[in-house]
């Protein structure tokens, strides 16, 4: 089995139509600089962050209102 090497690719701008060589796209063009990422969904590790900070906050909230019933006496 003989292994072939794969050449580099033509790449074109979006938006300047520059066309360029090259092994991966580069995440903008070197021409102008035009960023034609795909743009991602939803950022899922941030909302899980999130929740991981507010999380023990809420925890601690909930018991503390709570504490002023337990420390309740009807008879002082």
């Amino acid at each position: 089995m003989e292994i072939t090497r794969k050449g580099p690719k033509l790449f074109t701008c979006p938006k300047c139509l520059k066309a360029y060589l090259g092994h991966d796209s580069p995440p903008d063009c070197p021409a102008c600089g035009f960023d034609y990422r795909e743009r991602e969904g939803f950022r899922w590790d941030v909302l899980l962050y999130l929740l991981s900070i507010f999380d023990p906050i809420g925890f601690l909230l909930v018991p503390s209102s709570y504490l002023e019933f337990l420390q309740w006496n009807p008879a002082r």
